[in-house]
């Protein structure tokens, strides 16, 4: 009896061995494969925040490009007889920044002497504030009608509304010259 006694114990004793070592060696397998994949895993999802708030941030650029012309500016010349027509395009461009256009004077563009092209030069007096002035500059390029350049410009501020912006504009649309005429 004493010896079932001794193999009982032994067996028991055997067993919590074995169920330790199973422990110590599911602990070490933890913190040998287990704990760094987690730790990557973290770092990864990290990261993955990051790019998920810079392609969050290029998608919204991408949107705001959409009014842009896919071939770019065009850089045709135009016949006097649709000078009338880019002037009526500059004027929808401004309406849509929200410039409000106080005058809208255009020169006289020379008359051909045999070059290429000719300059109607265009001056404007316009009410606007300071963002929708720049974004109107930088459209100016992208007109769908007409070749126009920012020659100059003045900025000042409105006195009796300091949000308000007034500036004077000195544009130049592109003519055909006389060999050039559609």
């Amino acid at each position: 009896m004493q010896k079932a006694a001794v193999k009982s114990m032994s067996r028991k004793k055997l067993i919590l061995v074995g169920l330790a070592f199973l422990l110590t060696g599911s602990i070490g397998l933890y913190e040998i494969l287990y704990a760094p994949l987690v730790r990557k895993l973290k770092t990864g999802l990290t990261q993955c925040a990051a790019l998920e708030k810079e392609v969050a941030q290029a998608r919204a650029g991408i949107a705001s490009l959409k009014d842009l012309d896919p071939e770019g500016p065009r850089l045709e010349l135009l016949a006097e007889s649709e000078i009338p027509s880019a002037i009526d395009e500059l004027t929808k461009a401004a309406q849509a920044k929200k410039i409000k256009f106080v005058t809208l004077t255009p020169g006289q563009a020379p008359e051909p002497s045999g070059s290429s092209f000719r300059v109607l030069p265009i001056e404007i007096e316009a009410e606007s504030g300071y963002t929708e002035l720049g974004t109107f500059l930088g459209a100016i390029e992208r007109l769908p009608k007409g070749l126009f350049t920012v020659k100059g410009f003045e900025i000042f501020p409105d006195p009796r509304n300091p949000a308000l912006l007034k500036s004077r504009l000195s544009l130049a649309l592109y003519l055909a010259g006389s060999e050039n005429a559609k």
